[in-house]
């Protein structure tokens, strides 16, 4: 069968407070379709364990326990881990230890939450200090220690590496494409199909 004779199957959801879409080319259009709701389970999943919007999430509780030794999950320590690579190789023009700063915002909860037309002009904007640098990691623990006062936001990071995760998947199966609010994620056809 021709790759443009594949039927495109898509699956348009919300989830991690942006529009997602994904598509997969398959010629199994039913197991097309359960496969891009196993994709979107494997996203609802990752901002169950990473939104900082929710105090039950994982990354709510590592923030609380900020002055303490966390063990984190396997998707948390790699997200983590990708944003403090991050943040030293952009000298800290990416910094995840914004947290206070998007508080004192009033980015307070999801932009769901937020709506459109408020205006807040009563908070100044705090200044991210290069926090970062003072977070220690204990890799064979996949354990992490922030500093009193310090608390992670991974919102970009977190489904931009979710988004990866999924085409991770649907490549296995075929050409696919996530669309997570606006950025882009292409997989590569597996390798009986051209391209």
């Amino acid at each position: 069968m021709d790759l443009y004779d594949l039927p495109m199957c898509e699956h348009r959801f919300r989830a991690m407070g942006s529009a997602f879409s994904i598509w997969l080319l398959h010629d199994d259009a039913p197991l097309a379709e359960d496969l891009l709701y196993q994709a979107q389970a494997l996203i609802e999943r990752a901002e169950v364990r990473m939104t900082r919007f929710s105090a039950t999430s994982e990354l709510s509780r590592l923030n609380r326990a900020a002055g303490a030794w966390t063990v984190l999950s396997r998707p948390m320590w790699q997200v983590v881990g990708r944003a403090l690579h991050l943040a030293r190789e952009t000298g800290g023009l990416f910094d995840p230890t914004v947290l206070t700063a998007m508080l004192a915002a009033g980015y307070d909860r999801s932009f769901d939450q937020i709506g459109s037309g408020a205006v807040n002009c009563g908070t100044t904007m705090q200044r991210a200090t290069g926090q970062w640098q003072s977070i220690a990691c204990d890799a064979a623990r996949h354990a992490v220690l922030l500093p009193a006062g310090v608390g992670l936001d991974l919102g970009g990071i977190a489904k931009g590496f979710t988004a990866e995760q999924v085409v991770n998947f649907l490549s296995q199966w075929g050409p696919c494409l996530v669309d997570a609010g606006g950025d882009l994620t292409a997989g590569d056809a597996p390798g009986n199909y051209p391209g």
